[in-house]
């Protein structure tokens, strides 16, 4: 029969498999995060921008990290081109004036 116990590599310490699979918590955790307030993004390509944008628009400061200044500058064209979608609909609705989507 299989050993119950799962040896960690490079460590003497074993852990109880059964334990493992039962336990909801993990075996290192960090403390709790109690508030947000600052975001970071590791590129802004297709999914990063967005989550860069959202996050920004949601009151969190956003702080991000490229391979090099173009990717940089491509990523921030990106979120401009994003947000004058969005306003330039908003305008169209009513909800916005020509004068505020094009400042």
């Amino acid at each position: 029969p299989r050993s119950k116990k799962m040896a960690i590599r490079g460590s003497s310490m074993a852990i109880n498999r059964t334990m493992l699979m039962r336990q909801p918590h993990r075996l290192f955790s960090a403390p709790a995060v109690t508030e947000i307030k600052k975001v970071g993004m590791v590129g802004l390509g297709l999914m990063g921008h967005g989550i860069a944008q959202i996050s920004a628009q949601s009151g969190y400061e956003v702080v991000a990290v490229e391979t090099n200044q173009a990717a940089l500058d491509l990523g921030q064209k990106r979120i401009e081109g994003s947000l004058e979608k969005i306003y330039s609909k908003m305008a169209a609705k009513g909800k916005l004036t020509e004068d505020d989507a094009n400042a």
